[in-house]
């Protein structure tokens, strides 16, 4: 997740961004982690809570279909035109979608490692 004013550890990478449909090469700074659950934690609070997911984050509330939601993030989140087809991807991964589902129900699928998927 690139850095914004609420992290407090950030580093400088070298990485890939779509800029008017054009790969380019950036050095950007990203948020730093502790953890994976944080870094996941951190990426819930920005879609559940940042202003430009709002419309997505309402009708995922609404209707609960999480490609809709991926699709709506993906166009705001990401510079790269694959984002939402990547994302799709690992969300349908064997051992993602038990735990999705075990979330959505209220059940932590790993007591170590809990988002709070709503």
């Amino acid at each position: 997740m690139k850095r914004a004013s609420r992290h407090t550890k950030w580093c400088t990478v070298t990485t890939r961004d779509f800029i008017n449909g054009k790969s380019v090469v950036e050095n950007l700074e990203f948020a730093d982690y502790d953890s994976l659950e944080d870094s996941c934690r951190d990426y819930t609070w920005l879609i559940t809570h940042g202003a430009p997911y709002h419309p997505g984050w309402a009708h995922y509330q609404a209707d609960h279909d999480l490609n809709a939601l991926i699709l709506a993030v993906s166009r705001v989140y990401a510079t790269d035109p694959g984002y939402a087809r990547l994302t799709t991807a690992i969300v349908a991964q064997a051992n993602v979608a038990p735990t999705i589902a075990a979330i959505r129900q209220g059940a932590p699928a790993n007591a170590s490692f809990s988002v709070g998927i709503p």
